[in-house]
């Protein structure tokens, strides 16, 4: 039994187990897509004052404050902020909740990470418009956008629910990747 796994942790305990799977991957968007203004949500907590000048944004849109999925794979991304950082990014993590219940969920699944509540899901709804066509983009999902300091989304990730994102080392990855 493994309680609250990293997903290295649950790799190899599938791997051991004689599962074979392949891990969902970041995929980079062909046309420019710009993503709606998100300075206008309601800011819970900003990003460190460095942070803001980084090239780069990793959105990550949480399903729902109450699902425990998103909560985890929150507890997994924002260990690794630093990491972002070093690889040219913040984190901005978007949850439609009220403020109070945003504040407490912060500070228990994401602390030192920025928040940015949107109500009514309506920013996230806008957004889906930066994914490709092609993709069953639902605004009931979990997706995480890699936004450049133009505003537009170069590359992204999406899932029914947070368990089929990417792992955060995967995301420390590609950065790398993009900065070469």
């Amino acid at each position: 039994v493994i309680a609250e796994p990293t997903f290295e942790q649950l790799e190899r305990s599938l791997s051991r187990a004689g599962y074979v799977f392949d891990p969902p991957g970041w995929r980079k968007f062909d046309s420019k897509r710009y993503i709606p203004d998100f300075s206008k949500l309601a800011v819970i907590r900003s990003s460190d004052a460095n942070a803001r000048e980084l090239p780069q944004t990793i959105l990550f849109f949480a399903h729902a404050p109450a699902c425990r999925v998103c909560q985890g794979y929150t507890k997994q991304i924002a260990a690794q902020r630093a990491e972002f950082e070093r690889a040219g990014a913040r984190l901005q993590i978007v949850l439609n909740a009220d403020t109070q219940q945003a504040k407490k969920w912060g500070e228990e699944f994401a602390p030192g990470v920025g928040l940015l509540l949107d109500f009514d899901w309506i920013f996230k709804r806008q957004s889906v418009d930066c994914f490709p066509d092609t993709w069953d983009v639902r605004p009931g999902g979990a997706w995480l956008l890699l936004v450049d300091r133009e505003d537009v989304a170069r590359a992204g990730v999406y899932s029914s629910d947070a368990g089929g994102l990417v792992a955060p080392k995967e995301i420390i990855r590609f950065l790398s990747e993009q900065s070469r």
